[in-house]
């Protein structure tokens, strides 16, 4: 699989387009399902353009699997997939064609080069 990581902007970026413009959002995340002794979490985000506005923009949602982070970012898979969903519900509201954030697919690198390095 080939992309381009300058074709995708992170979660950091993504609520400064927010804030700038729609500075009266609001954002509610949810988890949807759970299994922490498993290490599962599906996170939804919501957005409305302002926070008076009856029915919401946008929402997207974003699965966390604990085994899938390296060893030293296990702890925060769930708040990693928090982020996520909020950043995809930004692209969504942003009308982005990229519906995944620079930092999922820099994890996505990081595994596909996990996988290569583990299969030599």
């Amino acid at each position: 699989m080939a992309f381009n990581l300058a074709d995708y902007e992170d979660v950091a970026t993504l609520n400064k387009w927010l804030i700038s413009n729609y500075p009266n959002f609001r954002s509610d995340i949810s988890v949807i399902s759970a299994d922490p002794d498993k290490g599962y979490i599906l996170v939804q985000a919501t957005l409305w353009r302002d926070s008076n506005d009856p029915s919401p923009a946008v929402s997207n949602i974003a699965f966390g699997a604990r085994d899938t982070y390296i060893q030293n970012m296990k702890k925060f898979y769930v708040e990693d997939t928090a982020t996520s969903s909020l950043g995809r519900a930004i692209i969504l509201l942003k009308g982005s064609d990229k519906t995944a954030t620079k930092d999922d697919m820099k994890k996505l690198c990081q595994a596909q080069i996990q996988q290569y390095s583990s299969a030599i």
